[in-house]
């Protein structure tokens, strides 16, 4: 009888300077992936709590508008209650000057100011009666033939604004 075992026995594993080589630089590349996932996770969050601030307010600029086109002047400062998201750690305290701004200022988690401020300014076509009131954030230039009514106050770097914000 002949017998097959010697040939399915593996041969043994070596460990070569090589395979060792290979190993640590998968592992030095897997460790740079994740660090650079982990340093943009919070330009993100910083991002989409930028951008929400919009949404959040929708109401509160087309009551100003709607008081505006009734009084035919800007309605007093007022302040909206404190906005604090359950997901995020940043929450802000929302104003109007009185003056055709909405400013939201930024507080931490203990509720302390962070200086970062996001100014919503109103525009219009000067000269008309009917021209509609157009809410710009933060750096974002007035479409032509409209003028920038309130004082843009923004003080957050434009990288971690939405691009409505920028440009």
């Amino acid at each position: 009888m002949i017998a097959f075992g010697h040939y399915l026995k593996q041969a043994p594993l070596r460990f070569t300077a090589y395979a060792a080589f290979e190993i640590s630089l998968c592992l030095i590349v897997m460790v740079l992936l994740a660090s650079a996932y982990l340093s943009l996770v919070p330009q993100y969050t910083a991002k989409a709590l930028y951008s929400e601030t919009g949404t959040k307010i929708t109401t509160f600029k087309s009551e100003i508008v709607s008081e505006y086109a009734f009084l035919g002047y800007w309605p007093k400062p007022r302040t909206l209650e404190k906005y604090q998201d359950d997901f995020s750690t940043l929450g802000y305290r929302v104003k109007f000057d009185g003056n055709g701004t909405i400013n939201f200022y930024f507080v931490d988690e203990y509720d302390q100011p962070t200086r970062e401020i996001l100014s919503y300014t109103a525009a219009h076509v000067p000269e008309s009666d009917l021209s509609p009131i157009i809410w710009l954030c933060g750096y974002a230039p007035p479409p032509k033939g409209y003028e920038i009514i309130g004082t843009n106050i923004t003080s957050i770097d434009r990288l971690k604004l939405p691009n409505s914000c920028k440009y």
